[in-house]
């Protein structure tokens, strides 16, 4: 099954959330940042950072997907001060996937030309 997800911003919300919250509840959290709920993609991760739940709008309707990870957990970011951080779809995609996606993101690209 193939579900393609497309926004132009994603949202990680650093402060712990509780996880009984349900789509009502989120986009009261987004609209009261001042943001639209259907303009972005929204990430929520709960106290002990194992669980990360996505709000986002498809098509016509909410789409609240859900993550626990069997080990480890989620990281957020070094700005801790920060309310949320926006993120790229790589960073995005290192976060699902459990990894330190700050540490990665600032890897860059590297290229190779000069060495032929």
């Amino acid at each position: 099954m193939h579900l393609p997800l497309y926004a132009d911003r994603i949202w990680l919300f650093q402060k712990p959330l509780d996880f009984r919250c349900g789509k009502n509840s989120l986009v009261a959290l987004i609209q009261k940042e001042n943001k639209s709920p259907t303009q972005g993609m929204y990430l929520f991760i709960n106290k002990r950072r194992d669980k990360l739940k996505c709000l986002c709008w498809h098509k016509n309707g909410f789409l609240v997907l859900w993550k626990e990870l069997e080990q480890g957990h989620f990281s957020l970011s070094g700005k801790k001060e920060r309310q949320h951080v926006t993120l790229t779809e790589c960073e995005f995609s290192w976060l699902i996937g459990g990894l330190p996606w700050e540490q990665m993101s600032h890897w860059g690209e590297h290229s190779f030309e000069k060495f032929s």
